[in-house]
């Protein structure tokens, strides 16, 4: 901002990611392409396949007969969110495909970029192909991107953003586009745009 570039922060937001992760692809990943294996990769599996749920109304478990859990990886828990980075690391690797940075925290994935002001159909343009791609990667992963959720902020010093303020341009998704907001929280911390 000081060389009065403008810098693009996109926030994915994926729909029950946790409860999507397939539990057969992550194995396979976890061997494949971080080289687990043996016993560690043996007990991530028994980790993973020993997973059962119920249904539970108001408190009381239903008549319903426990089902083993294919996909998840629980959330609450320290290895989840791990297991949840490792599944997707493939997604780092879109972004940085596109010459774009990222910041992954478990299931918080943000990409941004800087440019000078005339420069700003070109991110568009980098942003809108990457996340096409990223896209295109969680349908056959099994994990979806929800685009009503995904927010996109447009950050630049005081001045200039002014001068933008008018023509701040939305993202295309596919054939959603994405109006960027003024304000939003990313891990805790609440970004605001003050013209």
């Amino acid at each position: 901002m000081d060389h009065g570039n403008i810098c693009l922060l996109g926030l994915l937001d994926l729909s029950a990611a946790f409860d999507t992760v397939d539990h057969e692809v992550l194995l396979k990943r976890l061997e494949i392409t971080f080289g687990i294996e043996a016993a560690a990769l043996a007990s991530l599996k028994s980790y993973l396949s020993e997973r059962s749920q119920v249904t539970c109304i108001n408190g009381f478990y239903s008549s319903s007969s426990s089902s083993r859990l294919l996909s998840r990886v629980p959330q609450g828990l320290i290895l989840g969110p791990l297991l949840f980075l490792l599944y997707t690391a493939p997604v780092v690797d879109i972004i940085r495909r596109h010459v774009l940075f990222s910041h992954c925290y478990a299931d918080d994935t943000q990409l941004y970029f800087y440019c000078s002001p005339d420069q700003m159909d070109s991110l568009l343009s980098s942003f809108s192909n990457c996340i096409c791609e990223i896209e295109h990667w969680m349908a056959s992963n099994r994990l979806k991107l929800n685009c009503d959720k995904t927010q996109f902020i447009w950050i630049a010093s005081h001045n200039r953003y002014r001068l933008l303020h008018d023509s701040v341009p939305a993202v295309n998704i596919g054939s959603s586009s994405v109006s960027p907001v003024t304000g939003t929280r990313n891990l805790g911390v609440y970004f605001l745009i003050v013209i």
